[in-house]
């Protein structure tokens, strides 16, 4: 019995067969990656010599998004070996099967999807679903019907585990990525450092900033934000000019403010007169266009942008939480899954 996939449908059984294979044929690939062959020569071409390390530097964004997939199907593994073993030490403590054990603790407890609950749903998604109600109805209600009985399935299995010991011993890929003179917002010496590659022109971006924001919120002594540059020049060509400007606005602390107008008027940036996003948040404008003018943070910006590509980044939003890449305008509570192994992992010392 699998209960990933029978009770929570973790994976789909094509995607889990194609990834375990992938998980199978993948290692020999990484590990010829190992730094001690990275002189290796794997290529001539008319006397040309490509070498193990311009291969890395090339792929090393899709190696480390390969290693992130293995990972993440090898934890989602464990868990469900933990969560079966768990819940079979449970049920033959009682003289039952598994299943039977689940009916009666959970199953039979979780209550019915109200007709209310039914309407919020189709309300919140009505764009999405393009459908009347009476002909989605049943569906709804047996989509938040499984919804519930999924979650109880897992409280109730997180109950079984907080009664044990567990540890967990598989390691994530992790890419050293620094946050040294960047902004930043949150404790300097928090035990999580979020370093984000991001794109003023970016609507992704933009849509982003308030799950960040609700990061912050929940962890505001545990995680420090860093931002860092990387304007995609072939699709938003004004980005760098943006960015420059922002780090002028920073050379008077005013950084984050600056950050926030251009996502706010994103739109506008193609035209926009960055002068006057200064002036509008009381800058010292002829320091302000001194700075832009004579393009003080050019380096800077191609720097982490430069830094960007090595790390594996390939577009935007990206992050690394404490080295290990979130990629996309994820949700929080992806943020959350991902902070909170990190603070198990430190120890008690980081929780405090």
């Amino acid at each position: 019995m699998s209960i990933g996939r029978k009770y929570w449908d973790l994976l789909p059984v094509v995607c889990h067969v194609m990834v375990v294979a992938l998980m199978v044929a993948v290692p020999a690939v990484v590990a010829a990656q190992k730094p001690e062959a990275r002189g290796s020569v794997m290529a001539v071409v008319d006397g040309k010599e490509i070498t193990e390390q311009e291969l890395l530097e090339r792929v090393r964004g899709e190696l480390l998004k390969l290693e992130s997939q293995m990972y993440e199907v090898r934890r989602t593994g464990v868990e469900e070996l933990i969560s079966e073993y768990l819940l079979e030490q449970a049920a033959k403590a009682r003289g039952l099967s598994s299943d039977q054990l689940l009916q009666q603790e959970v199953d039979g407890k979780v209550g019915e999807v109200t007709p209310k609950e039914v309407e919020d749903f189709y309300t919140a998604n009505q764009a999405r679903i393009r459908k009347p109600l009476d002909e989605v109805r049943g569906q709804i209600q047996h989509y938040l019907q499984q919804m519930k009985l999924n979650e109880a399935r897992r409280a109730y299995v997180k109950g079984l585990r907080e009664k044990v010991q567990v540890k967990v011993f598989l390691k994530p890929p992790v890419i050293d990525v620094s946050a040294e003179g960047a902004p930043f917002k949150g404790p300097q010496e928090a035990p999580i450092t979020i370093v984000e590659f991001s794109d003023f022109q970016c609507a992704y971006c933009k849509r982003v900033l308030s799950v960040l924001g609700e990061v912050l919120e929940r962890y505001p002594d545990k995680v420090k934000l860093a931002f860092r540059d990387f304007p995609i020049h072939n699709i938003h060509p004004h980005a760098q000019k943006a960015s420059e400007a922002a780090h002028c606005a920073g050379d008077q602390g005013k950084f984050w403010e600056y950050h926030d107008l251009l996502f706010e008027k994103q739109e506008d940036i193609p035209q926009a007169n960055f002068t006057a996003y200064a002036q509008a948040l009381g800058l010292e404008v002829a320091a302000f266009q001194g700075c832009l003018e004579v393009r003080k943070h050019k380096d800077r910006v191609e720097r982490n942008y430069a830094d960007g590509v090595k790390a594996g980044v390939s577009g935007t939003p990206a992050f690394f939480i404490n080295g290990r890449l979130l990629s996309g305008a994820q949700p929080l509570e992806a943020f959350k899954v991902m902070i909170d192994e990190e603070l198990d992992r430190l120890g008690p010392q980081a929780q405090r």
